[in-house]
């Protein structure tokens, strides 16, 4: 069996630097990201509130243009859609 050489040494420190600094630095921030709520600036948490809910943003469109519609109607209109509300 041959001997590893100086540069090999060198080699096999650096990477095993490499994955014990990825290590920390990934559980650092599993520690900060516990700590903190979502921030609007956070992809992940936008990515979460979406898979959540896929349409919430179009729906918000939407009662904001059914609540414009209801302020143009006239209670003539009013009274054609809903005939029993008397």
């Amino acid at each position: 069996m041959s001997e590893i050489t100086t540069v090999g040494w060198i080699i096999i420190s650096v990477c095993g630097l490499f994955l014990l600094a990825t290590n920390i630095s990934l559980i650092a921030l599993l520690r900060r990201r516990g700590n903190r709520q979502s921030s609007p600036n956070n992809p992940l948490g936008n990515i979460q509130k979406f898979l959540q809910n896929p349409w919430s943003e179009e729906d918000q469109r939407w009662q904001e243009l059914s609540r414009r519609v209801e302020g143009y109607k006239t209670p003539d209109d009013r009274e054609k859609e809903n005939p029993e509300q008397k």
